[in-house]
């Protein structure tokens, strides 16, 4: 549950859906630069499940991984800066919907991580 923001049109997000919105429970992670946003989706979640859920993003591909190994991925271009927006399930202060999700622990690195990376950092507790 945790927010950077700049104000920009530049956001990084990770939620599940909701019922009034597409498919319940389904997983979308959203990649939005300069105000062109790609959607690339998951299965449904199960309530009451732990997943460990990854999203990558290398200047040309954005990748999505569950439980670290890689589950799709999309061709999209562009440049994330240190200021912009990521949003990961809680309330998007911005809108008026929110994500009934419990994170444990989020992340963020300054580079695109590989499969490899993703699956040991999920397999690394924080200290």
């Amino acid at each position: 549950m945790g927010f950077i923001d700049n104000g920009g049109n530049t956001d990084v997000a990770i939620f599940t859906q909701r019922g009034d919105f597409g498919t319940a429970d389904i997983l979308q992670c959203d990649l939005r630069i300069a105000g062109t946003l790609r959607a690339i989706y998951g299965p449904a979640l199960t309530v009451g499940t732990w997943t460990h859920v990854a999203v990558t993003f290398n200047g040309s591909t954005i990748a999505l991984y569950l439980n670290g190994t890689l589950y799709t991925s999309s061709s999209f271009s562009g440049t994330l800066g240190t200021g912009d927006r990521i949003t990961v399930a809680g309330t998007d202060p911005v809108n008026t919907y929110d994500s009934e999700v419990t994170v444990d622990d989020v992340r963020v690195f300054s580079t695109a991580l590989t499969a490899t990376e993703v699956a040991a950092a999920m397999s690394t507790p924080v200290a």
